[in-house]
This record gives structure tokens, C-alpha cells and sequence, in this order.
């Protein structure tokens, strides 16, 4: 079979997989959480019939809050294209600076989009919410951007050991840079869920609050598996291994974010935001100490 036409097949499958897989990835993730806290917790499929649910109610937002559900429904078509892009750019091999940018740009859109959200809302929480994540995002956009670029220029411009080892260092400030992003404890605080009082979505309810949690659950693999697409697809030539290694990467990756924000409390923002100054800073230095050594 043509090597276009097997690449093309694959692209489509995990495209369909990362579509897919999110929301089961959601449910597990709540099995383990509970089951770290000593409870059995919901279905693994809970979180699809949660969205199934919103989606077949009747779609209403309150008098001024029109322009927060047009930002939600363009939020939703770029996390669809954001997860559909990542997996034909990795099935096809496609990882170059064109690529990786093309998807730091998607990724970078939705989280706009949510802040927008938030803003466009008539509610004040919402507002509040929306410039709880302006402040984290201050830094931590910064250091994700950073460590996507260390990456890319340890892996393209330095070659043996030294390179390998820039690469670890940026694939680590990385890995930091997407569990913040990824809205998990301790950096939930742009939407605290437990106390439902000042999150970006308040105002949102029925087919509008699922397609926002979709979004977010399909940027959640993203985020997962985008250090895997930067650092470690690049070395894999065959089109399979690298689709799987990004399947399974990132249903790994996604489960260790789990586990470490069960464990974990949630920050204040002023101190969310020093430690993770203070973690990319240690890092950048990392990187050029040894890329100077």
C-alpha cells in the first residue's frame, strides 16, 4: 500500500481517537482520584453521558452573555482542529517548526478564547475568573512558548550527548508548562469547581457548558501529548510507532496529571505564580548552563 495512503488512514484514526478518547480519559481520571481519596467514584463513562446529557437540553444564556456562547462554539471548532491537525501532523511525520508552531498558535487561541469567555459574560464571577487565569496564564504561557523553543533548537541545532541532555531539560519545563495549562489542582484557580462561585463558565448551561467542556477535555490531550510530539516523534521514522507512541504517551501522561493533582492542593494565585516563575527560571538557566558547559 502506498506510504501517503497508510499515513492518510492512520491520520484519520487517531484523529478519531483523540476526538474519542478524552472524555473516557476524563472518567478514569475520576476513578483514580476517587480512589485515591477512599471512594469509588462515577462510571468510566460518566463524563460522556454528562456531555450527552447538557447536549440534549435546551440551549438558554442570560441577557448579555451572547457573545461568551459565540466564543464557546469557535472554542469548540479549534479544539477539533487543533486534536485533527496533531494527529495528521504525526502521523505524516510532520514535525518541524512549522508544525509545532501551527499548533502552539491553536493552542494558545483556545486559551484566549477562554479567558474571553469569562470576559464576555454579564456575570461578575465570571470576570473574576477570567482574570484569575490572565495571571497565571502572565507566566505561564511564557514558559510553556520557552521550553517548546528550547526543545526545538536542542533537538535541531545540538547534536550528541549535550543535546540529549538540553532536550531532557526543556522536555521537563514542558511537561510543567502543560500540567498548569491543563486546569488541573493546584492551577485550577480560574475555575475553582468546588466552590462554583467565580469559574469562567458559571453563565454557561445545556448544549453551550458541554461543548466548553469538551473543548477543554480535547485540549487536555493535547496538552498531554504535545511533549511527546515535540521531543520524542521526531526520532520515530516509522508513521505506526509514532501514532501509538502518541496514543499511548499521552493516555500515560494524562493518567501521571491525574494522579499528581489528586495528590496536590489548590494554590493561591499570587503563589501559583511565583512557583512557576521560579520553575522555568531554574530551568532556562538549566538549559543554558549545560548548552554553555
Amino acid at each position: 500500500m502506498d506510504a501517503e495512503v497508510v499515513s492518510a488512514s492512520l491520520a484519520a484514526a487517531l484523529a478519531v481517537a483523540s476526538l474519542l478518547l478524552p472524555p473516557l480519559l476524563d472518567g478514569v481520571e475520576r476513578k483514580v482520584r476517587a480512589a485515591i481519596h477512599s471512594r469509588i467514584g462515577p462510571p468510566v463513562t460518566q463524563t460522556w453521558l454528562d456531555i450527552l446529557k447538557l447536549a440534549s437540553k435546551e440551549a438558554k444564556l442570560p441577557r448579555g452573555a451572547e457573545l461568551a456562547g459565540l466564543t464557546v462554539l469557535i472554542s469548540l471548532s479549534i479544539a477539533v482542529a487543533l486534536a485533527a491537525s496533531l494527529a495528521a501532523f504525526t502521523a505524516f511525520g510532520a514535525v518541524g517548526v512549522g508544525p509545532v508552531v501551527a499548533v502552539m498558535v491553536m493552542l494558545f487561541s483556545l486559551h484566549s478564547l477562554s479567558m474571553a469567555t469569562g470576559c464576555a459574560s454579564s456575570n461578575p464571577f465570571a470576570a473574576i475568573g477570567s482574570f484569575r487565569r490572565v495571571f497565571l496564564n502572565v507566566v505561564n504561557e511564557v514558559g510553556l512558548a520557552l521550553s517548546v523553543a528550547l526543545a526545538l533548537a536542542s533537538r535541531w541545532f545540538i547534536p550528541g550527548a549535550r543535546g540529549w541532555a538540553l532536550l531532557g531539560v526543556a522536555t521537563a519545563m514542558m511537561v510543567v508548562a502543560c500540567f498548569s495549562s491543563s486546569g488541573r489542582l493546584p492551577y485550577d484557580i480560574h475555575e475553582a469547581e468546588p466552590e462554583l462561585a467565580s469559574g469562567t463558565i458559571i453563565e454557561l448551561s445545556g448544549p453551550l457548558l458541554a461543548a466548553e467542556l469538551y473543548s477543554h477535555l480535547v485540549e487536555r490531550w493535547v496538552l498531554a501529548s504535545l511533549p511527546l510530539y515535540v521531543s520524542l516523534a521526531p526520532f520515530v521514522s516509522t508513521p505506526w510507532l509514532r501514532c501509538l507512541l502518541l496514543l499511548a504517551g499521552g493516555a500515560c501522561a494524562w493518567m501521571c496529571f491525574a494522579i499528581a493533582s489528586a495528590v496536590l492542593g489548590r494554590s493561591r494565585a499570587d503563589l501559583a505564580i511565583r512557583s512557576l516563575g521560579a520553575i522555568y527560571t531554574a530551568s532556562t538557566i538549566a538549559w543554558v548552563g549545560i548548552w554553555l558547559a
